[in-house]
């Protein structure tokens, strides 16, 4: 889709979430340049208006110049996040600006690998990281949730991971991730994690996409 407003012909985001009343977008297309390390927000309760681009935006440049993978809302936060690094967008009541931004620590490999990969529940946000399962939790702490199943994250088709796919089966305290093996060009393998018990579980089986509630014999 495509956003307009002053001095704006059009902005194109590749992803994006709804926060504080207004959209969040990242990896964006403005009027031809490609701004993969921006964050830019909408107009309150116009998710199609941007009145000015010059400040309704945040940069998240880092030295490797990696995109924007992931914005996803969590309670009162929204997660910025990209591979080697995460953000956290809060709404200060009292500031003269929308948001405020901070950085977490974190390690290399430890971000988000796409937006899909992504998932938020009501207290926290997984995703599928380069060679381990990750959770961010309210405190602002990111854990790290597959270290037994590490080797196997990690031998999976790296040019295929990006287009990894999650889902939440609340009923089985489960949150799924679709991906491909390594020389599968299909999402034929189901990696998931329950987060009461802390399991995590090997299925085979072919997903194009989740949603909040899927079948039972996963």
């Amino acid at each position: 889709f495509t956003i307009a407003g002053t001095g704006l012909t059009s902005l194109k985001p590749a992803i994006g979430d709804i926060f504080g009343q207004r959209g969040v977008y990242g990896d964006a297309d403005r009027d031809g340049t490609v701004e993969d390390d921006f964050v830019y927000w909408s107009d309150s309760r116009d998710g199609n208006l941007v009145s000015d681009y010059l400040s309704q935006r945040e940069s998240v440049e880092t030295r490797e110049k990696d995109k924007v993978r992931a914005i996803r809302r969590m309670s009162d936060v929204c997660l910025v996040g990209k591979m080697n690094h995460v953000f956290l967008l809060a709404a200060p009541p009292l500031a003269r600006k929308p948001f405020a931004m901070r950085e977490l620590p974190m390690g290399v490999g430890r971000g988000p690998i796409s937006q899909q990969g992504t998932l938020a529940t009501d207290d926290a946000v997984y995703w599928m990281g380069k060679h381990n399962l990750h959770r961010l939790t309210l405190h602002g702490e990111i854990e790290d949730l597959a270290d037994q199943i590490r080797p196997t994250i990690t031998s999976l088709n790296q040019a295929k991971i990006e287009f990894c796919v999650a889902g939440h089966l609340p009923s089985q305290n489960l949150i799924a991730w679709a991906v491909s093996p390594s020389g599968v060009t299909n999402r034929t393998r189901l990696i998931l994690y329950n987060y009461k018990t802390g399991e995590c579980f090997l299925a085979t089986r072919t997903r194009n996409a989740f949603w909040n509630y899927f079948d039972s014999d996963v």
